[in-house]
């Protein structure tokens, strides 16, 4: 998953690579584009998410739909996971049905796109974590380098 406009404004980006080889080799690529979900559509996939009608959930819809700058599939999704996992969106056993305050959620600052949200995700990890993810990023950077490397050196053989 990944932005269009990334991977068709670099020429070098891996998975450009990738799709083009996939075709190369006969094999069928789709691509699935995904737009912002409208506020009704927004609130049919959070009723089904907390197994709700969505009249329960329609005021909690507005407001994720207001606090992902307009229905970001991908951002609605790492939103209400976040929500989850700040213990503002809980399951009562008692209730038997998904609760929420909208007061605190409504009081949440929220980052202004993925990226953001993930990066304050990355910053709640303890420092054993993030020095992996860091290790790890340094490794892709590395790889990622050798193989842009490579294929300018191989290209400039070839001239």
């Amino acid at each position: 998953c990944c932005r269009e406009d990334e991977v068709e404004s670099d020429p070098d980006h891996p998975l450009r690579g990738f799709r083009l080889k996939m075709l190369e080799n006969g094999v069928p690529v789709s691509d699935v584009v995904l737009r912002d979900l409208r506020g009704d559509d927004l609130n049919v996939l959070v009723a089904d998410l907390l197994h709700s009608s969505p009249r329960a959930t329609e005021q909690l819809s507005r407001m994720v739909y207001a606090k992902t700058g307009g229905g970001n599939p991908l951002f609605v999704k790492q939103f209400i996971l976040s929500l989850y996992e700040d213990r503002s969106l809980t399951y009562s056993p008692v209730a038997g049905r998904w609760v929420w305050t909208m007061k605190d959620i409504q009081a949440r600052e929220v980052a202004s796109n993925v990226v953001g949200l993930l990066t304050s995700k990355i910053c709640r990890l303890d420092e054993k974590s993030q020095t992996l993810l860091k290790v790890c990023a340094g490794l892709i950077c590395m790889y990622a380098c050798s193989n842009r490397t490579h294929h300018i050196s191989y290209s400039f053989l070839r001239v």
